[in-house]
């Protein structure tokens, strides 16, 4: 009786190990790309992510400093460095219109959406005196600002040449689900009706000849993204390198979304206004979690060769800023 009971918790404890063993093995390629974009959703995308499992690989979130990214850009920008003249017309209107220009503290910020753009605006309408607080000011009217553009040619290169000159950055994947969330997922009816609508007739196999645009699924969107032309895209999600030209523009400094209050401080240090404003507070309604949040299950089931696509689209926003490629 005794050997039988060994007999079983041996067969018990062989038929455990094949068990675990036919899990590893039948683990889906993707399983480390959904761990990925779990950590990206859940804002928990610094320092290194360890995944265990058949192929023992490491995902390494490692944030750079604005002098680590400043020299990246040096090094791949090289002999691509331009100057504003060898802009076509329409990089021209791009940078023109997304470098917000103050005079009087003679700073340039290039504005990119989805990387704290609305905040650092706020930083700004209390330096031109329109609020004492950053954190109490609730609406944005984003159009309002003075952008390089409003100047003539020789103006715009004086100001490149003699302002101090920053923009601020994020893991370029995380800020593609953050634009999604933000302008399809929330009740965002104006985008539903202008970038919905296309990207339904433009994705979707028999799409209705009048699409409301209102369910836009996250594949779609991505594979919206991947076909568009860089220029042509809303600038909530074009490419950093487009938007603020980092080889034409010399930035004195480069933040990030992953380092925003530190990043933030230091501008404002640099600048000599961190007495006169505070970068504010993060808002509640962006905090993971908050109302029409991305959870990770939307977009786990994105086919490999989908993510290849995006990544190779964004290729050298992660190269230039020093965003290590997410492992497929």
């Amino acid at each position: 009786m005794r050997c039988s009971k060994s007999r079983f918790a041996a067969l018990l404890l062989i038929c455990g190990v094949v068990f675990v063993v036919q899990i590893f093995i039948l683990l889906p390629e993707s399983y480390t790309w959904r761990l990925r974009l779990t950590a990206l959703l859940s804002g928990k995308g610094n320092g290194e992510m360890r995944i265990s499992g058949s192929r023992k690989m490491t995902v390494k979130n490692y944030v750079a400093t604005s002098e680590q990214r400043l020299q990246s850009v040096k090094e791949v920008c090289g002999n691509m460095q331009k100057s504003w003249d060898s802009l076509s017309k329409v990089e021209k209107q791009i940078l023109g219109k997304h470098i917000l220009v103050d005079d009087e503290h003679r700073f340039l910020y290039c504005s990119v959406p989805k990387a704290a753009c609305s905040n650092w605006k706020r930083v700004m309408m209390v330096l031109d005196g329109q609020a004492i607080d950053a954190n109490a000011i609730r609406r944005v009217l984003h159009n309002s600002f003075t952008v390089l553009s409003d100047f003539s040619p020789g103006v715009i290169k004086h100001k490149l040449r003699e302002y101090y000159k920053f923009m601020f950055v994020r893991e370029p994947f995380a800020r593609l689900l953050s634009a999604y969330k933000d302008k399809f997922v929330l009740n965002n009816t104006a985008f539903h009706k202008t970038f919905g609508t296309q990207i339904v007739k433009h994705a979707r196999k028999n799409a209705p000849a009048n699409p409301k645009g209102n369910d836009v699924k996250v594949e779609e969107f991505l594979q919206y993204v991947v076909d568009s032309h860089v220029e042509d895209m809303n600038e909530h999600w074009m490419p950093f390198y487009k938007l603020c030209q980092p080889c034409v523009v010399s930035y004195d400094f480069i933040g990030s979304m992953e380092n925003l209050e530190s990043d933030s401080t230091r501008v404002l240090k640099v600048l000599n206004v961190d007495k006169q404003v505070s970068f504010p507070r993060q808002q509640r309604y962006y905090q993971a979690g908050g109302k029409g949040y991305v959870k990770s299950k939307k977009v786990s089931n994105i086919p490999p060769d989908m993510m290849g696509k995006v990544l190779k689209k964004f290729a050298l926003d992660y190269k230039l800023f020093s965003y290590q490629m997410p492992n497929q």
